[in-house]
């Protein structure tokens, strides 16, 4: 979903792997994956297109 949108909204993807910090992977495990956006977390677990599109202002 993320490449569809970037076709349409360039942005920079960064990647974390939450089993390499144990704060991390307590506070993420059962939320994965999760995207944020300028800080705020826009969507989380079974994500939508259409929340993710809205996130990025695509509706």
């Amino acid at each position: 979903m993320l490449d569809d949108i970037a076709v349409q909204v360039p942005f920079e993807l960064t990647e974390i792997d939450i089993r390499k910090d144990l704060t991390l992977f307590e506070q993420y495990r059962y939320r994965i994956p999760v995207v944020v956006l300028n800080e705020t977390i826009v969507a989380e677990g079974r994500i939508d297109y259409s929340d993710l599109a809205n996130a990025f202002h695509l509706s």
